[in-house]
């Protein structure tokens, strides 16, 4: 049993950080305090995605998904007018306790090309995956010294 308990720790966590990658992804929808200040500035939000791994156009910032990089979102909405735009949200560290006006938008008139970066459904995948290829590597690690 001592041997076994590297992997049942290894495994433990992975397992609790993509869920919680995966949950803190879902709770961030798209709160009602948001899309009232998209609504503010002439703006009906239709999808919010939370983007990893980028930076958008915003390249003064750290990547999103690096630690202390607040969270990036790609939107979909229209204008006052109702025609289509595109665009970026940045809400730094700890958006939920500091006024909007620190919030970042970048929108793009018209249907811009596919966002970078990951959507969360891949980037959970990609950790799951790599968490799958250091518990392989433990096990042979553990079963190599018996």
């Amino acid at each position: 049993m001592p041997r076994l308990l590297p992997l049942i720790v290894a495994v433990v966590l992975v397992i609790a950080v993509s869920v919680r990658v995966y949950a803190s992804s879902r709770s961030i929808r798209a709160p009602a305090e948001i899309e009232r200040w998209l609504r503010q500035r002439g703006l009906e939000l239709q999808r919010m995605e939370r983007r990893w791994l980028t930076r958008g156009p915003f390249a003064d910032i750290r990547p999103a998904g690096v630690e202390h990089s607040g969270l990036l979102f790609y939107l979909r909405a229209q204008d006052h007018a109702g025609a289509p735009v595109t665009g970026w949200l940045w809400l730094p560290p700890g958006w939920q306790l500091m006024s909007p006006d620190r919030w970042r938008l970048h929108m793009n008139a018209g249907s811009a090309s596919p966002p970078g970066g990951l959507g969360t459904p891949l980037f959970t995948l990609m950790l799951m995956a790599a968490a799958a290829v250091v518990l392989a590597a433990i096990s042979a690690i553990v079963l190599q010294h018996r």
